[in-house]
């Protein structure tokens, strides 16, 4: 009977101490499901955190060249308009310029001659006009003509009534004496160059008469110049066929966006 009640208590025991060991397994079991739960978790939050962020940054970047395209498509319809406008005013031009020319044409050279005399103001040039004037009936009479040679004056002395240059039409000895020079500045970098046809100060947006046809792509980097020195950066964010429109993202200190005007010069360089 003893010796039951000491293998009783043996396996008792053994149940016990097993039962123990169990639930200690169990309860690491369970702490390690929970760790590898909370890192799971956290992983979880910070991609969640980061889709966020990437959807956030892909809205406001899908705005902002929704918005860069709207402005373009604008610009470009303007361009179109005043490009129209222009062809219309030097057709008109054109049209009133060849009656001109052939109704000067159509009359003799006499006729000519006094019609120019007639509205010539500079003294110089009338004199001259004058003297070919009595030659030519010199000529036509038949007799000598006397080899002088005529006054050298500039183009710009005298006007005619069509707004051209009397000494020019009649005299091949006249010679034009102005010249315009102009100092080349250098640029910050080699590139593509072109202008600013239009500004958007409130969406800090420009528009570049370089396009496609320009090999200009979009992510390239255009440098805005004033006086030949780089004022802003840009990036190219819209591309078509003539312009392209670019996000300014870089403004050089004691600058601003009111400093970017159109007409100013840009450089699209490669991006890095």
């Amino acid at each position: 009977m003893q010796n039951r009640e000491a293998l009783f208590r043996t396996l008792l025991a053994a149940v016990t101490v097993f039962c123990i060991i169990l639930i200690f397994a169990m309860f690491r079991h369970l702490k390690k499901a929970e760790f590898d739960f909370n890192d799971k978790k956290a992983e979880m939050i910070k991609e969640n955190l980061d889709l966020k962020d990437n959807l956030s940054s892909l809205k406001e970047r899908t705005e902002r060249e929704t918005k860069a395209s709207k402005f373009l498509e604008e610009e470009n319809k303007k361009l179109k308009q005043e490009y129209s406008y222009r062809v219309d005013v030097l057709t008109g031009e054109n049209v009133s310029l060849v009656k001109k020319v052939k109704e000067l044409e159509e009359k003799p050279l006499v006729e000519r001659l006094k019609d120019a005399l007639e509205v010539e103001q500079d003294e110089k040039v009338k004199e001259y006009l004058e003297k070919v004037l009595y030659n030519l009936v010199l000529i036509r009479s038949g007799k000598t003509v006397e080899a002088d040679e005529p006054p050298i004056v500039t183009a710009a002395a005298g006007k005619s009534a069509t707004g051209g240059s009397v000494a020019s039409q009649l005299a091949p000895q006249i010679e034009e004496s102005e010249t315009v020079q102009a100092e080349l500045q250098p640029l910050p970098t080699a590139g593509i160059n072109g202008k600013i046809v239009s500004v958007d100060r409130k969406d800090n947006l420009i528009v570049v008469d370089l396009g496609r046809r320009d090999n200009i792509n979009e992510a390239q980097r255009c440098i805005i110049i004033k006086d030949g020195k780089e004022i802003a950066s840009s990036k190219i964010i819209s591309v078509r066929y003539r312009v392209s429109a670019a996000f300014v993202d870089d403004i050089r200190y004691a600058y601003s966006m009111r400093n970017i005007n159109e007409g100013d010069e840009v450089l699209v360089v490669q991006e890095e």
